[in-house]
């Protein structure tokens, strides 16, 4: 069968974009689309494996990890270490499975027009079939994020964006009932982020006089310090001013950059149309 460039490029950087999708919700990490459609064109190039001859397992494994190490790269790149492992393991996983699953049907079925070679699928289609199955493995695939989506950690998070003068940061943050801090003036629900975040909002936050808030742990009652924010954005929903509390908790280790209560959503639906 002849392999044709263009539809082998296409086809695997389809499925790559597929598979990124899928790591990224299984981590809880939203990534930006730009960065995962060029992480899938990278990737789909690593599929001119094809045109090699049979390769050895050994080479087979090699190439995967290097294919999948650069494409998390290119999709992930990040500060944190953890949450790179994490990513590179998720999509190298999801991966496998898929490939596990093509032999399977391979093997088993033997389908026409369907060629797997060096771990590389390619079917031979017409260009316009091509298009109708991308624009159903598009449907397919929205339908089945949705479902992953519900019951993936991203389903307890929510995007924040803190404005302070010329500084502008967007965070994920973790939505938890166990963040009962509340302004005490305002009655508002408070945001706790790490010193790290703090210190990028802020400035020096050891030249600002805080806002000391009142909390409870199973130690007893402690101080937390707080700092007020200009201007604050719950999944674009704007909730004017607010307060920051730092965490003594290194939350930048997590997939997560901020901590916020369920009602401080309510609380922005609220405020936009007060305004």
């Amino acid at each position: 069968m002849v392999v044709y460039l263009d539809i082998l490029i296409f086809l695997n950087a389809i499925i790559d974009y597929c598979l990124l999708c899928l790591s990224s919700l299984i981590i809880g990490q939203k990534i930006k689309s730009i960065r995962l459609i060029v992480a899938a064109l990278v990737a789909s190039l690593f599929s001119l494996v094809i045109f090699l001859p049979n390769l050895n397992p050994i080479t087979e494994i090699f190439i995967a990890l290097s294919s999948a190490l650069v494409t998390t790269i290119i999709a992930f790149i990040r500060k944190n270490l953890k949450l790179f492992i994490k990513f590179y393991f998720s999509f190298l996983s999801v991966s496998i499975s898929f490939n596990g699953l093509i032999t399977a049907i391979w093997f088993l079925a033997k389908p026409g027009g369907m060629i797997l070679k060096n771990s590389v699928l390619y079917f031979n289609i017409s260009a316009l079939e091509m298009i109708f199955w991308t624009i159903i493995s598009y449907i397919i695939i929205k339908a089945v994020l949705c479902i992953i989506r519900r019951s993936s950690p991203m389903a307890t998070r929510c995007k924040l964006t803190l404005s302070n003068y010329d500084k502008t940061l967007e965070l994920v943050a973790m939505v938890d009932t166990g963040n009962s801090l509340k302004d005490i003036y305002t009655g508002k629900q408070v945001i706790i982020v790490g010193k790290d975040t703090a210190k990028d909002l802020f400035g020096d936050i050891s030249l600002i006089p805080p806002i000391l808030l009142p909390y409870s742990t199973v130690d007893g009652v402690s101080m937390m310090s707080a700092f007020c924010c200009k201007r604050t954005k719950i999944n674009n929903h704007e909730i004017g001013p607010s307060l920051i509390a730092v965490s003594d908790r290194n939350i930048e280790e997590s997939d997560y950059k901020a901590i916020v209560n369920p009602q401080i959503l309510i609380e922005g639906e609220l405020y936009e149309k007060n305004i």
